[in-house]
């Protein structure tokens, strides 16, 4: 009886937990469900910057994209680096004379399995720019 308690309360615990842990937020504008709790695929907005007003001191390269990722594993082992800098680093590197990029838009990927294998995947666009001197 001990143990079907102690199972039926981890299992709560996971269904409870598991939105929190896995670091959604929810509230910044996008529209997005949470993440399911015994699957989930799912891709949603996570940013978008101003747009450049003026492109007149600004030499257009083109538009790049980037693709990084962290995952975890039985929300004990976390790995990876989705950050936005090296998704700007990794989308710069498409253009070695570009100084900067502008127009970034991020769409954030969840993909879980019964909160046992986490990733986060952060799709990274823009347009890459070198400016006028």
């Amino acid at each position: 009886m001990k143990q079907f308690i102690f199972l039926i309360c981890g299992v709560i615990s996971i269904v409870f937990l598991s939105g929190c842990i896995s670091g959604y937020h929810i509230g910044d504008g996008f529209p997005r469900t949470l993440p399911g709790v015994l699957f989930a695929d799912q891709t949603s907005g996570g940013y978008i910057a101003p747009k450049m007003e003026s492109m007149k001191d600004v030499i257009i390269l083109g538009p790049v994209e980037a693709t990084v990722e962290c995952s975890e594993l039985f929300l004990l082992v976390s790995e990876g680096n989705a950050s936005i800098g090296k998704a700007k680093k990794l989308a710069l590197n498409q253009y070695p004379q570009a100084d900067d990029v502008v127009n970034v838009e991020i769409d954030v990927q969840h993909k879980s399995v019964l909160s046992i294998l986490n990733r986060v995947i952060m799709h990274y666009r823009g347009i890459a720019i070198k400016y006028k001197r």
